[in-house]
């Protein structure tokens, strides 16, 4: 199999749940390998009840095929409420990278 067919070695993802009226987001990886790296979490979420803008990050350790979770974000939901969510994992020189939008939440 030639390189270029080949899975990347992280998946990268960005999950939302939504409970109690409200909203959770947080970064989801799963690695082919045991893998540890930083991670930056950014999510932008606008709304009649005002704006957030959080950065978060820090350091992972991922073991192989198995869900990691990394960063998270809890707001309320609101009628016409918007959010954009960039995950970016680095592992060495490797950089992998997500993106949710999501909004106009009921």
């Amino acid at each position: 199999m030639a390189i270029a067919d080949q899975p990347p070695a992280i998946e990268c993802t960005v999950q939302q749940d939504e409970a109690g009226g409200r909203l959770r987001l947080r970064g989801r990886l799963v690695s082919s390998r045991d893998t540890q790296g930083t991670y930056d979490l950014h999510i932008v979420k606008t709304g009649t009840a005002g704006s957030a803008n959080l950065k978060m990050g820090g350091a992972f350790v991922a073991a192989a095929n198995v869900e990691t979770f990394v960063g998270l974000a809890n707001f309320n939901i609101e009628p016409g409420a918007r959010y954009v969510t960039e995950l970016t994992l680095r592992v060495g020189d490797e950089s992998y990278a997500c993106r949710k939008s999501g909004g106009e939440t009921k």
